[in-house]
């Protein structure tokens, strides 16, 4: 799923031992009356030199241009703006000074050397001690400026509302409601079914559909996929229970959409229908009363 989404794409193959691999790389190419072919597959920095085609791999496919296109701008701006960020922090709090020199008297190199000196033991004593005194030299006077101040609380805010919001723009495009990924005080059991039986359910009939199509042998032998997008039996029972005693599904046959095997040689194979449904003798009408 993760290479899914983040690539567009997933290439899975089988090598020797039998083993299901997911390719980190690999050169697809396209045919129109052949199968397409998949070259320089590599698993974990090993290149296969073999060339596997599609009908021996599992090949999924999830273009989504929308989430490409803001992911890219998305990454470019937050450069940009982080890049700035630090510029600005850097600048807060920043020692600031001005230093007087005398530079009238000794050799343009003695005058260097005593300048680099003088300003060595400035900041050593600042970044080392909790209480600095500066030093005064005949023909040096250094003046401390002080920092530019800045709200640097307000800017982390900002960063964070930004973020927010690119995350909240991202689970939209993904179909993931906003809820499930930000802490909020809001009941997220009705956002966590919808994204269960919607989006979650979309990626497994598409990888179920991949399946089926290189690995089922018939259509008695498929492959299904059990997942989170699967409703409890107890949350069932009472649907299950209509459509038993309607009449619509035999029990065997709800055995079957629930993933369970057929119980052979037995009633389960029977339509029933309860008394509440069965026809009324005034007028053809259906009785609402129960047994």
């Amino acid at each position: 799923m993760h290479e899914l989404i983040y690539e567009g794409e997933c290439l899975i193959i089988v090598n020797d031992d039998k083993e299901l691999l997911v390719a980190d790389s690999f050169v697809h190419t396209r045919f129109a009356n052949y199968d397409d072919t998949f070259k320089g597959v590599c698993v974990r920095n090993y290149m296969f030199e073999r060339t596997f085609n599609m009908s021996n791999v599992i090949y999924l496919n999830y273009q989504n241009t929308r989430l490409e296109s803001y992911t890219n701008s998305l990454f470019a701006d937050y450069g940009r703006m982080l890049g700035r960020m630090v510029d600005i922090q850097m600048r807060n709090n920043q020692i600031r000074g001005t230093l007087k020199a005398n530079l009238t008297q000794g050799t343009q190199m003695e005058k260097q050397e005593q300048l680099k000196n003088f300003l060595g033991k400035i900041f050593e004593s600042f970044k080392q001690k909790d209480v600095a005194i500066v030093p005064l030299t005949n023909g040096f006077e250094y003046t401390e400026i002080g920092g530019t101040k800045s709200n640097t609380q307000q800017q982390f805010d900002q960063i964070k509302l930004l973020r927010k919001d690119a995350i909240a723009t991202v689970a939209d495009i993904l179909g993931i409601p906003e809820n499930l990924l930000i802490d909020t005080q809001a009941d997220s059991s009705q956002a966590e079914d919808a994204f269960n039986n919607g989006t979650l359910a979309f990626f497994y009939q598409l990888v179920l559909d991949e399946i089926n199509s290189k690995l089922s042998t018939s259509d008695d032998d498929v492959f299904i996929i059990v997942g989170k997008n699967e409703r409890g039996l107890f949350d069932l029972a009472e649907p299950i229970d209509k459509l038993v005693s309607s009449g619509v599904m035999t029990r065997n046959e709800i055995r079957e959409l629930l993933g369970l095997e057929k119980v052979s040689d037995s009633d389960l194979d029977q339509f029933y229908i309860t008394k509440n449904y069965e026809k009324s003798s005034k007028g053809g009408e259906d009785d609402d009363e129960s047994d």
